[in-house]
């Protein structure tokens, strides 16, 4: 009895130590309940994305152009009749209907207004109150027949035309020239925008009377058309010109003897650039021959009195 309780102390003292090391070095482990996941957020597979994605686009794309089916309809309709009824056609019915006639008493009262406005501008204040500068008032730029051929409504003197006489501001110490013109929608090429023969014309005529300073002629006094004559003339458009509006033209004779000419806004923004050479037109008497009892035409002119001269 004695020997079985020592030979049980003996086993317990050997293998105690072993039983506390190895609870030592134990680890634990812990279990996890997961939860199922609920039906709302099961997972989507690829294809089913990829759908709701183009279903979600096609979507936006409405939202974003609800009228896109509308557009396209009065583009089309809009294309049609551009076809049929031109832009520039429109624009000048539109633009006749709106202006007065000619002779009638709203012409007279538009005609003023344009004076007006015409007279309360600073430039024409400044030059007309400075002694260095003579002015007048004359129509020769423009015949009827050059307006007939850009637009179909006529005459130069028209309201929507240019309604007033421009105004010729001339410097003969510094043989330069300041015209203030005023331009309507009548003489306009496009919708709005002056056309560019009205423009080249009106340059020309200025720079022509501009050059008689060359030849020392007034050109207040003692300028006619026919005095002087365009050999060359190169204009540059800088930028397009709009109707109903002043038009301030400059020119001034160059070291060269050439005209340079510029088309501005009243505000100083450069419309078209011009260069121009001019010179005196050469005159010469037909010759009279007589013979054989029959006379030229010449000839038959000089029973007149009068000479006739063609410049060459």
């Amino acid at each position: 009895m004695l020997y079985r309780s020592l030979q049980r102390q003996s086993q317990l003292a050997f293998t105690r130590p072993w039983v506390q090391l190895i609870r030592s070095q134990s680890t634990t482990i812990k279990v996890t309940t997961i939860n199922p996941i609920p039906a709302s957020q099961s997972p989507v597979l690829p294809e089913a994305q990829d759908n709701g994605n183009k279903d979600g686009n096609e979507k936006k794309k409405k939202e974003q152009f609800p009228n896109l089916p509308l557009y396209l309809s009065a583009f089309i309709l809009g294309a049609g009749l551009a076809q049929l009824f031109p832009l520039n056609e429109l624009a000048k019915f539109w633009i006749s209907e709106r202006l007065p006639a000619a002779n009638s008493p709203h012409a007279e009262s538009f005609r003023n207004n344009v004076e007006t406005q015409l007279q309360k501008l600073p430039l024409y204040q400044k030059l007309y109150n400075d002694p260095d500068y003579k002015s007048v008032r004359a129509w020769n730029y423009v015949d009827s027949s050059t307006i007939d051929d850009v637009i179909t409504t006529g005459v130069l003197a028209v309201p929507g035309g240019i309604a007033i006489k421009p105004v010729l501001f001339y410097n003969s110490r510094t043989k330069e020239s300041v015209n203030i013109v005023h331009v309507g929608q009548r003489l306009c090429g496009y919708p709005f925008l002056i056309h560019g023969g009205i423009l080249a014309t009106l340059l020309d005529e200025i720079m022509k009377r501009g050059a008689s300073f060359k030849f020392g002629i007034d050109p207040i006094s003692d300028y006619k058309w026919d005095h002087i004559k365009t050999d060359t003339i190169e204009l540059q458009y800088k930028f397009p010109t709009f109707a109903n509006q002043f038009l301030v033209v400059r020119t001034k004779i160059n070291e060269n003897g050439d005209v340079e000419g510029r088309v501005e806004t009243v505000n100083g923004r450069l419309l078209v650039n011009g260069l121009g050479k001019y010179s005196e037109p050469k005159f010469s008497v037909l010759p009279v021959i007589v013979g054989g009892g029959r006379s030229s035409s010449a000839s038959a002119s000089q029973s007149t009195g009068k000479s006739r001269f063609w410049p060459f």
